[in-house]
Protein backbone atom coordinates (compact mmCIF):
# COMPACT_ATOMS: atom_id res chain seq x y z
CA UNK A 1 0.00 0.00 0.00
CA UNK A 2 1.04 3.75 -0.88
CA UNK A 3 0.09 5.77 2.12
CA UNK A 4 -1.94 4.53 5.30
CA UNK A 5 -4.42 7.80 6.90
CA UNK A 6 -1.66 9.83 7.08
CA UNK A 7 -2.20 12.93 9.22
CA UNK A 8 -2.46 16.11 7.65
CA UNK A 9 -3.50 14.39 4.05
CA UNK A 10 -7.23 14.76 3.17
CA UNK A 11 -9.09 11.48 2.11
CA UNK A 12 -10.98 13.68 -0.06
CA UNK A 13 -10.06 12.28 -4.08
CA UNK A 14 -9.59 8.53 -2.80
CA UNK A 15 -12.08 5.93 -4.48
CA UNK A 16 -13.09 4.67 -1.05
CA UNK A 17 -12.45 1.23 -1.76
CA UNK A 18 -13.62 -1.89 0.62
CA UNK A 19 -10.42 -2.98 3.08
CA UNK A 20 -8.84 -5.78 2.88
CA UNK A 21 -7.47 -8.35 5.11
CA UNK A 22 -3.92 -8.34 5.64
CA UNK A 23 -1.48 -10.80 7.86
CA UNK A 24 -1.48 -9.52 10.84
CA UNK A 25 2.25 -7.79 11.40
CA UNK A 26 3.77 -8.48 7.89
CA UNK A 27 4.81 -6.13 6.00
CA UNK A 28 7.14 -6.27 2.59
CA UNK A 29 9.33 -3.47 1.72
CA UNK A 30 10.61 -3.58 -1.78
CA UNK A 31 13.76 -2.02 -3.45
CA UNK A 32 13.11 -1.92 -7.58
CA UNK A 33 16.36 -1.08 -8.92
CA UNK A 34 17.71 -0.55 -12.79
CA UNK A 35 21.05 -0.01 -14.31
CA UNK A 36 24.59 -1.55 -15.30
CA UNK A 37 27.93 -1.87 -13.35
CA UNK A 38 28.19 1.64 -11.07
CA UNK A 39 25.17 3.02 -12.49
CA UNK A 40 22.43 1.55 -10.23
CA UNK A 41 18.92 3.29 -9.31
CA UNK A 42 16.22 2.55 -6.72
CA UNK A 43 12.27 3.42 -7.39
CA UNK A 44 10.96 6.17 -4.90
CA UNK A 45 8.47 7.75 -4.42
CA UNK A 46 8.19 11.62 -2.48
CA UNK A 47 6.44 10.59 1.53
CA UNK A 48 3.50 12.12 2.15
CA UNK A 49 4.87 12.03 6.29
CA UNK A 50 8.13 13.42 6.15
CA UNK A 51 10.62 14.95 4.24
CA UNK A 52 12.26 12.12 2.41
CA UNK A 53 11.83 9.36 -0.19
CA UNK A 54 9.89 5.74 0.43
CA UNK A 55 10.06 2.63 -1.65
CA UNK A 56 6.92 0.44 -2.49
CA UNK A 57 5.81 -1.38 0.70
CA UNK A 58 2.60 -3.14 2.21
CA UNK A 59 1.02 -5.61 3.96
CA UNK A 60 1.15 -9.19 3.21
CA UNK A 61 -2.80 -10.65 2.45
CA UNK A 62 -4.14 -14.19 4.05
CA UNK A 63 -2.90 -16.94 1.66
CA UNK A 64 0.08 -14.52 0.02
CA UNK A 65 3.71 -15.47 -0.09
CA UNK A 66 5.87 -12.93 0.70
CA UNK A 67 7.29 -12.66 -2.77
CA UNK A 68 3.36 -12.72 -4.33
CA UNK A 69 3.17 -9.59 -2.28
CA UNK A 70 5.84 -8.33 -3.73
CA UNK A 71 4.98 -7.96 -7.32
CA UNK A 72 0.98 -7.56 -6.03
CA UNK A 73 2.41 -3.86 -4.35
CA UNK A 74 4.50 -3.02 -6.80
CA UNK A 75 1.73 -3.49 -9.51
CA UNK A 76 -0.83 -1.62 -7.00
CA UNK A 77 1.76 1.38 -6.72
CA UNK A 78 4.08 1.47 -9.94
CA UNK A 79 1.90 0.08 -12.33
CA UNK A 80 5.46 -2.34 -13.36
CA UNK A 81 4.12 -5.76 -14.16
CA UNK A 82 6.01 -8.90 -13.31
CA UNK A 83 6.84 -9.90 -16.53
CA UNK A 84 9.35 -7.10 -16.50
CA UNK A 85 10.56 -7.30 -12.97
CA UNK A 86 13.09 -10.51 -12.18
CA UNK A 87 12.52 -12.87 -9.47
CA UNK A 88 12.56 -11.46 -5.87
CA UNK A 89 15.80 -11.47 -3.57
CA UNK A 90 15.13 -11.45 0.23
CA UNK A 91 17.83 -8.99 1.49
CA UNK A 92 16.46 -9.54 5.58
CA UNK A 93 13.62 -9.22 7.65
CA UNK A 94 13.55 -6.75 10.83
CA UNK A 95 10.99 -6.49 13.34
CA UNK A 96 9.47 -3.42 14.15
CA UNK A 97 7.01 -2.82 17.19
CA UNK A 98 4.33 -5.55 16.81
CA UNK A 99 5.04 -6.39 12.94
CA UNK A 100 7.75 -8.81 11.36
CA UNK A 101 9.43 -6.44 8.19
CA UNK A 102 11.29 -7.98 5.15
CA UNK A 103 12.96 -6.28 2.25
CA UNK A 104 13.41 -7.72 -0.76
CA UNK A 105 14.99 -6.31 -4.04
CA UNK A 106 13.70 -7.21 -7.42
CA UNK A 107 15.69 -5.91 -11.14
CA UNK A 108 13.61 -4.31 -13.68
CA UNK A 109 14.15 -5.92 -17.08
CA UNK A 110 13.00 -3.50 -18.92
CA UNK A 111 12.90 -0.04 -19.49
CA UNK A 112 10.85 2.34 -17.41
CA UNK A 113 10.88 6.29 -17.66
CA UNK A 114 13.24 7.89 -15.15
CA UNK A 115 10.43 9.67 -13.64
CA UNK A 116 6.46 8.83 -14.00
CA UNK A 117 3.51 8.88 -12.09
CA UNK A 118 0.91 6.01 -11.13
CA UNK A 119 -2.46 6.19 -10.46
CA UNK A 120 -2.68 3.24 -7.91
CA UNK A 121 -4.59 0.47 -8.08
CA UNK A 122 -5.99 -2.12 -5.32
CA UNK A 123 -8.54 -1.89 -2.53
CA UNK A 124 -8.96 0.42 0.55
CA UNK A 125 -8.07 3.80 0.95
CA UNK A 126 -4.84 3.69 -1.28
CA UNK A 127 -7.31 2.81 -4.48
CA UNK A 128 -6.73 5.91 -6.80
CA UNK A 129 -4.14 7.99 -5.45
CA UNK A 130 -2.08 9.45 -7.46
CA UNK A 131 2.33 8.75 -6.99
CA UNK A 132 4.78 10.22 -8.79
CA UNK A 133 8.16 7.66 -8.94
CA UNK A 134 11.69 8.32 -10.06
CA UNK A 135 14.87 6.36 -9.83
CA UNK A 136 17.55 7.37 -7.30
CA UNK A 137 21.26 6.39 -7.25
CA UNK A 138 21.77 3.74 -5.23
CA UNK A 139 24.86 4.71 -2.70
CA UNK A 140 25.81 4.66 1.18
CA UNK A 141 23.74 8.32 1.77
CA UNK A 142 20.84 6.62 0.38
CA UNK A 143 19.49 5.47 3.54
CA UNK A 144 19.69 9.13 4.82
CA UNK A 145 17.59 10.36 2.13
CA UNK A 146 14.64 7.51 2.72
CA UNK A 147 11.99 7.83 5.67
CA UNK A 148 12.76 6.34 8.77
CA UNK A 149 12.25 2.41 8.13
CA UNK A 150 12.61 2.27 4.61
CA UNK A 151 16.56 2.63 4.39
CA UNK A 152 16.92 -0.53 6.84
CA UNK A 153 18.22 -2.81 4.49
CA UNK A 154 20.24 0.25 2.22
CA UNK A 155 23.65 -1.78 3.49
CA UNK A 156 22.74 -5.36 2.21
CA UNK A 157 21.03 -3.70 -0.79
CA UNK A 158 24.41 -2.19 -1.95
CA UNK A 159 26.23 -5.56 -0.72
CA UNK A 160 23.42 -7.39 -3.26
CA UNK A 161 23.93 -4.94 -6.28
CA UNK A 162 27.38 -3.86 -5.84
CA UNK A 163 28.65 -7.58 -4.58
CA UNK A 164 32.64 -6.42 -5.30
CA UNK A 165 32.07 -2.81 -3.17
CA UNK A 166 31.76 -2.11 0.68
CA UNK A 167 28.72 -0.93 2.35
CA UNK A 168 29.22 2.00 4.55
CA UNK A 169 29.12 1.56 8.16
Amino acid sequence: MVLSQRKGFPAAGRSGGTARKVVAGKKVFVYAVRGQEADRFVLVFASHDEPGWEVPKGSIEPGESPSDAVFRELGEETGLSREHLSPVILLGTKPHLEEQQSFFVVRLRSNAPWAFENTTTGHGIDAGLVVRFRWLPIEPRLSELLVQGCGAMVDALIKAVFPTSQSAG
